[in-house]
């Protein structure tokens, strides 16, 4: 993470370069940009205020729905405090109906673009929605950290690798697919 001076320079550069170095705002483009740069300054600054520098990607999600493929492997169906049901790939755990777990995900990732990951999420949502596929989703969300990244999907928050290095990402919201969604850990509550 860079250093608050670094940090300090380089939202001053990012400002300068919106207004067009003289701070005053000329069109409403240049306003919506500003008010972008500002919500990425919070979820940076939220991120530099951490005393513990992780994000947490613990979910607590109740079970609704268990398939067992065998002995060792199934499905769980898991809903969100907003009543949304997704399922994910399990191997080893078990799970009760209407228990409430803290689950970190995993997933087999689908090889996209930058510009695709990037450029394909301009309503800002954090959300993901079943895909055609067994466990399979496109999500949106907002990068939350890198070095792994961590994305806020809204309906879950998961890391999704290590691909940039580049701490401007931080805060920009993104397209995903998951061609798998699996289950790494899992708590009772």
């Amino acid at each position: 993470m860079k250093s608050l001076r670094n940090f300090g320079g380089f939202l001053f550069d990012e400002f300068s370069s919106l207004v067009g170095g003289n701070f005053s705002l000329k069109k409403n483009q240049q306003c919506l940009q500003a008010e972008t740069l500002l919500r990425k300054i919070v979820v940076v600054m939220q991120n530099l205020m951490r005393t513990d520098k992780t994000v947490e990607i613990m979910n607590k999600l109740k079970v609704v729905q268990v398939d067992i493929t065998d002995p060792h492997e199934g499905t769980v169906t898991f809903e969100t405090n907003v009543g949304k049901h997704f399922s994910v790939m399990f191997w080893g755990q078990k799970f009760d109906l209407n228990q409430y777990y803290l689950i970190t995900f995993s997933s087999l990732e689908y090889p996209l673009e930058w510009e695709v990951i990037f450029s394909e999420n301009k309503d800002q949502l954090k959300t993901i929605k079943a895909d055609n596929g067994y466990c399979t989703y496109v999500a949106y969300g907002q990068i939350l950290s890198i070095n792994p990244v961590t994305v806020d999907f809204g309906d879950l928050v998961m890391e999704i690798g290590e691909w940039t290095n580049d701490e401007r990402v931080v805060g920009e919201f993104i397209y995903w697919k998951i061609n798998r969604l699996d289950i790494l850990e899992v708590k009772n509550c």
